[in-house]
Formats: C-alpha cells, structure tokens, sequence
C-alpha cells in the first residue's frame, strides 16, 4: 500500500507506476519537486488519513503553515497506518513543534514494525526533536540506532540523515573536529543535494557547524549546495534555517551588505506560522542589528527569538536567542544586563546544553556565570568542604587552619575545584556552589544606595572598570565603595560580597 513512498523515500526520485492516490505528492516533496508537490495537493480526496497527512506535512514544508490532521484517525490498513503515524511525527518536526515531534516520534515507534522503513524515519524524527530538546545524549543514542538499523537494510537516505544528526550534536558536545570532517566529506561525496533528504543533511550540516564556531564554513556548505545566494532549492520552512546561518557567516566576515541582503530576505518569507523557523528569523535580525549598532533593536529580536522557541520546547534555541541577547546587551554598553543574560543562557537546558553555552559565550567575547552545579558531585566530601568555605569569602590560610591542612593543600583543592566547576575566578563559585552557610540577617542593611548598587555588580562578577562604566563613576570612586562595603560587612574578599549578595539580596 506505501510503495511509491517508500520507494522515493529510499531513492530520492519520484516513479509514477499506476494511480499512487495519495502518497504521489509526498514522493514528488521528496524528490525535491516542491512545486509540484504543492500542485497535486488540490487532487486529494479529504478525510483520508493518508491524504491529510502528506498535504498537512506539504503545506508546513513549503507553505510554512500549521498542521490540522496530527490527532486525526490513522487508516485501518497497517501499513498506511505506519506511513501516517512517521507522517505526523515529520510534519510536528518540520513545522517547529519539538516537543510534539517527539511525543507522536514515541508513538510510532511503539506501533510501527522495526523492518518497515517509516520506523527508521520516526526514530530519526525521535532524534532530531532530542537534539533540539537540548537532550543531547538521547539524541545521539537514537541516531545510532536509526544509523545501525538503516545500514543493516541498506537504506542509504536514512542512513545519511543519522550522520547529520550525530554531526549536529557532535557539535553541540564540542567535538569539532567530527563536526568539520563529516561536512567536508559531505560536500566532496553530495556537491549538490538532489532529494529533500540530502538537502535535509545539508541543513543539519551547516547548523553543526554553525554550533560548532564555524560560521563561514556553515555558509559556504549551504551556499554551494543550495542554490547559491537566497538557497532558493529549499523549501519555505528550511530557508529560515538557512537565513539564520547566512546572516551569521556573513557577519563573521564583516559582509555588513550581504547580511542586510539576507534580512531583506527574510523579511520575504512568511513564516509566523511555524515557531522555530519565525524564532530563526529572528535571531537573523537580531544579528544585522548588533552590526549596524542598533543593540535595542537586537536584544527585542533576540528575546523574541527566545520566545517563540520556548513555547514549543525548543531548548538548544532558547539558548542561541539568549547568547545573542548577551551579545547585544554588551554592545549596548551595559555589562550588568550583559551578564545578567549571560548568566540566564548558561542555565538552561541540561548540562551538556549549558556547557555548550558556555563555550558559546567564551567564544562570543561575552562576559558569562559559571553553570551552576556541573562539577559538584565530581567534588569529594573534603573538596565540597573546601568550595563552601570559599564560597563564603574565607581566604586560602583560614580554610587551612579550619581544615588542619597545609595551605598549598588548599591551594590546589580551589584550584581543581574551580575547573571541575567551569568557574574562572574564585568569586564565581557563590554561584555554582550549593547551600553555603546562611549569614547574619540584615547584614546589608548596614549599605548605602550607591554601596548596595556596588554590592550587586560585585555579586554578578563585574571589575572595577565595569562597575564604574554602569554607574557613570571614576574607578578611584568604585574602589572607595568597595573598600566601605568590606568595612561594613566585615568581610575582606569581593567572594564574600557575592555570598552575602546571594543569601541576603538587597
């Protein structure tokens, strides 16, 4: 009953044998004949499950429109009913519904039989909806399966979608090298993609390397196999992907014109109906923004970005959306919402997200918190001693003598402490390090306004150069306040401020 799907599933090309009713536009979308694929959709017979499902995953792809049929009945017949459950699963995904996708992904992959391909494709739906989720592990072990399953029955698209997957994550898990390898060996094996799937690889591809610092390099790879400039060969919901990553390489080369080139573009593309792909276009103004000096405007599209991509769970977006804004507020001249963003990028998603974050703000020149917590179930009782005691702003000697240890003992405990952490100053572990010690109550009552100002940049870890640019004061006059502020506190580190700022906010 799929055989013209799966037939241009697994060949890339559309054959037209007898009357193939429904599954006809899909195998033409698949073979990258989205004009006629959106042609043939008026010839569909509605309220065939089948039917609905190819039009509604057509018309997100290429029109960029919300699915209608995804909690509609599935057909009576077991293998259209295993060709409509991966449906909606694709469409879900291919509309910006993450969380959706990998909800209807499980389902398919508990009814679809494991030698059908349209299991492979949910488990690769599964995978990439993970990615997305910021579930990187998840996502790789899913594509590993997909990949083993699809080479086990010689199914090379699928095969090559598993790959861009693990490339993706790759990415987000810091293995650059992996990343650069396959996207090299892509181009030199595909040098131009013919089927949706090889575009679909391309476009994973680039936002790998995207993810993994390599900007140019991702709008070289969509550029040479795309269409050239505008990537007019992708599909509607695709080419906001595309955009993003376009605007990004021409930036980090300082094409101030072909990134506004690029926004014109996007200004073209009707997308309000898909989260992810309206959120991308986003961040791509957000991008030409900071530029051009218009760091307002940058941080209203990038947390707008952020928005739209929390709302439908996507969490590895959440944060790009959030870096920007990190970026546009340090360009704006104020170092305390710099790193006030910085600070909320860093904490979500899970840990290899937040460190992934992290790496990202490293790179991006923004001033970030540590991630809070990664690192601490690494520490041995003696050393989460140790990180309590500094985080409450005692010195190296007092936590020797507390310890009847030597001091070069303590010395090198803060040391593997900070890095096990990922905290660079020792003031950053008031952040990372759980439940320290409660403090006198009141104890800031005691500072003035412009101390207690002071106090909280302290607290987010700013210098005294940073400090005196956001109040509009002297340096001199900055380090006058702090010495007034440790006299008052009874403290003798800015660690100590921070803790005190933590447990006790002004």
């Amino acid at each position: 009953m799929t055989q013209v799907a799966e037939h241009a599933l697994l060949t890339g090309r559309a054959a037209l044998a007898g009357d193939p009713g429904a599954e006809w536009p899909y195998a033409l979308f698949l073979a990258r004949r989205y004009r006629e694929a959106v042609a043939q959709l008026d010839a569909l017979v509605p309220g065939d499950p089948v039917a609905d499902a190819v039009r509604d995953l057509v018309v997100a792809a290429c029109l960029a429109q919300p699915p209608r049929h995804l909690a509609d009945r599935l057909p009576d017949d077991r293998d259209s009913a295993a060709l409509v459950r991966y449906l909606r699963a694709e469409t879900a995904m291919t509309a910006g519904l993450v969380a959706e996708a990998e909800r209807l992904a499980t389902l398919a992959l508990a009814a679809v039989p494991a030698d059908r391909p349209w299991h492979v494709m949910s488990r690769l739906v599964r995978a990439r909806s993970l990615a997305f989720l910021g579930r990187l592990p998840e996502s790789r072990a899913e594509a590993e399966a997909a990949g083993r399953q699809a080479r086990d029955q010689g199914w090379t698209p699928p095969a090559l979608i598993a790959d861009s997957v693990l490339t993706f994550v790759a990415a987000h898990l810091g293995d650059v090298p992996a990343v650069e390898a396959w996207t090299e060996g892509l181009r030199l094996r595909i040098p131009s993609a013919t089927s949706y799937g090889e575009q679909m690889a391309y476009l994973l591809g680039a936002l790998a390397l995207s993810g993994a610092g390599r900007p140019t390099a991702a709008a070289e790879l969509l550029f040479g196999s795309c269409g050239g400039r505008g990537v007019p060969d992708l599909p509607l919901f695709a080419r906001a992907y595309a955009v993003d990553v376009m605007v990004e390489g021409a930036v980090a080369t300082a094409q101030v014109a072909v990134a506004a080139e690029y926004v014109r573009l996007a200004d073209g593309l009707d997308v309000t109906g898909q989260p992810m792909a309206a959120a991308a276009l986003d961040r791509a103004r957000a991008r030409l923004a900071v530029v051009v000096g218009d760091a307002a405007v940058a941080a209203e599209r990038a947390e707008q970005s952020g928005r739209r991509a929390e709302d439908v769970g996507g969490a590895l977006y959440v944060v790009r959306a959030r870096l920007l804004r990190a970026v546009a507020e340090r360009e704006s001249g104020d170092p305390v919402a710099a790193a006030e963003a910085a600070r909320i990028a860093s904490e979500v998603g899970p840990d290899d997200v937040r460190l992934w974050a992290e790496r990202e703000l490293a790179g991006l020149g923004a001033e970030s918190r540590p991630v809070p917590g990664i690192g601490w179930d690494q520490l041995d009782e003696r050393r989460q001693l140790v990180a309590r005691l500094a985080a409450q702003g005692r010195r190296n000697r007092e936590i020797a003598e507390l310890m009847r240890v030597s001091v070069k003992t303590v010395e090198r405990d803060v040391s593997e402490i900070l890095r096990l952490m990922s905290a660079t100053r020792r003031v950053d572990l008031v952040r990372v390090v759980p439940a320290a010690e409660p403090v006198a109550p009141g104890a800031l009552l005691a500072l003035t306004q412009r101390q207690s100002e002071v106090a909280e940049r302290i607290s987010l870890g700013l210098t005294n150069v940073e400090i005196a640019d956001s109040l509009g004061l002297t340096v001199k006059s900055v380090e006058k306040h702090v010495s007034a502020i440790f006299d008052r506190l009874g403290v003798d580190s800015r660690t100590a401020v921070a803790a005190l700022m933590r447990d006790q906010p002004v």
